[in-house]
């Protein structure tokens, strides 16, 4: 959030499976889930590292405005400059309640393009840096409650348990 600090997603898998999260304030089914992505990060954290990563605007102003967007104010033109698309993840974060670690996509959208991810999309990546949850396409394949099988098949509420197969989307 910063818009200084960059990192290679490569660089946090290992020890933990890592759960990102994709999408854009300007999504409004993305808004709609994000109270269940907080709650997943909340019941998982000690179990998973979590990265919610912020891409471009999937209803922008200047692009394709939605009536619900204008109704609940989140009414914003597609950023052009790293700086405009920090903050409006910050608008996001700080009106949502967002508590995940946090990170911004590049305007080239590189995150976005390599995971296929817009407007909104889940993945788990196991600690050998294998994808093993791609949840589906927002709004009809987003669903978190998926991610949250795959955590709970694979970590009690007391000891983390290596997985001992991926499951599939």
């Amino acid at each position: 959030m910063d818009g200084q600090t960059t990192f290679n997603l490569h660089d946090r898998i290992g020890q933990r499976p890592l759960v990102l999260v994709f999408g854009s304030f300007t999504w409004p089914p993305f808004r709609r889930n994000t109270p269940d992505i907080v709650q997943l990060y909340k019941d998982y954290k000690d179990h998973a590292d979590f990265l919610q990563v912020y891409i471009r605007e999937a209803h922008p102003l200047d692009e394709w405005q939605m009536a619900s967007n204008r109704r609940e104010n989140v009414v914003y033109a597609q950023p052009q400059t790293r700086a405009q698309r920090i903050t409006i993840a910050t608008d996001y974060v700080q009106l949502l309640h967002v508590s995940l670690p946090f990170a911004i996509d590049d305007m080239d959208n590189g995150a976005n393009l390599l995971y296929a991810a817009w407007p909104e999309r889940i993945y788990i990546i196991d600690v050998k840096g294998q994808i093993v949850y791609r949840g589906g396409l927002g709004p009809f394949g987003y669903h978190p409650e998926e991610a949250r099988a795959w955590l709970v098949t694979h970590y009690d509420a007391a000891t983390p348990k290596p997985a001992l197969s991926p499951f599939t989307n």
